[in-house]
């Protein structure tokens, strides 16, 4: 427990008289408050100099009016120690591991819903992708099939020019030219 919190102790209301300290053998010790200014800070200097594992605030009546416990540690400051003698350091550690576990529980828990979900994705894009390819083959044969002047469609060169110099086609003419009768491109 840092020092401050110690005299942040020491002054909580109603302020202690006096304070009764055990040390880890049982021992005790009293140590009376001051009435200067400086009374608090001198009673957390007193008590450092003590190894208490137990201190207890004392009314006048030495009624106990709170106490403080220190888990093995004595109250000279040690690092780690909040406010009420728990350890901070080990308390975070041990909210990590729990935190850390709860994660892990969670993902393994979702994992198979999010395997199943992927795989149906995967056959999904498979199927739509087969799908594209085969309508695309029927159209190119449908288009192909046509010739130019026997009840099919006389724009067919053009069309198929165009197809293929937006798809990149080796030997289509490149579709940023201008058409070849003067006109603008749309």
């Amino acid at each position: 427990m840092a020092q401050t919190d110690l005299r942040r102790w020491l002054k909580k209301h109603p302020h202690p008289v006096s304070i009764r300290a055990y040390d880890s053998d049982d021992d005790e010790k009293m140590f009376k408050m001051g009435v200067s200014k400086s009374r608090f800070r001198d009673a957390e200097e007193s008590l450092g100099s003590f190894s208490a594992v137990k201190l207890e605030a004392l009314d006048a009546d030495n009624n106990v009016l709170r106490v403080l416990e220190f888990e093995g540690e004595a109250s000279s400051g040690k690092k780690g120690k909040g406010k009420d003698g728990v350890d901070v350091e080990a308390m975070l550690i041990r909210f990590a591991e729990i935190y850390d576990s709860g994660c892990d529980k969670a993902a393994q828990r979702h994992e198979a819903a999010y395997r199943l979900g992927f795989e149906h994705q995967a056959t999904l894009i498979g199927v739509l992708s087969a799908r594209l390819q085969a309508l695309e083959k029927a159209w190119h044969t449908a288009l192909m099939n046509q010739a130019p002047g026997e009840g099919g469609d006389i724009n067919l060169p053009t069309i198929m020019a165009l197809l293929g110099g937006a798809m990149g086609l080796p030997g289509a003419p490149n579709v940023s030219e201008k058409p070849p009768n003067g006109t603008k491109k749309p």
